[in-house]
């Protein structure tokens, strides 16, 4: 019989896509968590409480389509690297992690001017196999109804 290991792990959660979308229109969606508009099947509302879209320590509540609703506080913002760092900070329902840090990054795709984004996410080391893989086809989900957004 198999025994559960008490080894603990911080882990790391990474997705990428392509968009045939030049990355500045991308970045103006991404810089300000603009969800419901980039994926309205995934997100149906972005608020914003503290602070402004686009500024470091602003914190925003995404209300997702399944009616879970998740407080995020901004942690950076790039313009020159196109980058958008945020954590979690509140989850309804409740988050199974501790941390749950976010990092979103935008390319140039300089031949055919298309947008390459990586996002990746990284937990605290109480986070089960069941909350990576949520993660993992959560992003993919949201990653399609991007790419569906951006192609119209």
């Amino acid at each position: 019989m198999a025994t559960e290991s008490l080894v603990v792990s911080a882990s790391h959660q990474f997705e990428s896509a392509i968009f045939n979308a030049p990355v500045d229109n991308v970045w103006t969606h991404i810089r300000s968590l603009a969800f419901h508009t980039l994926c309205p099947s995934w997100v149906s509302n972005v608020a914003w409480h503290e602070g402004e879209a686009g500024k470091v320590g602003a914190t925003v509540q995404m209300t997702y389509t399944d009616g879970s609703h998740w407080t995020v506080n901004i942690l950076e913002i790039s313009d020159i690297k196109r980058t958008i760092v945020y954590e979690l900070i509140t989850a309804d329902p409740a988050a199974h992690s501790y941390s749950y840090v976010n990092t979103i990054r935008l390319f140039k795709e300089t031949l055919t001017n298309k947008t390459f984004l990586t996002w990746e996410t990284d937990f605290s080391n109480d986070a089960t196999a069941n909350t990576i893989m949520d993660c993992k086809y959560k992003k993919l989900e949201a990653l399609h109804a991007m790419a569906t957004t951006l192609a119209n």
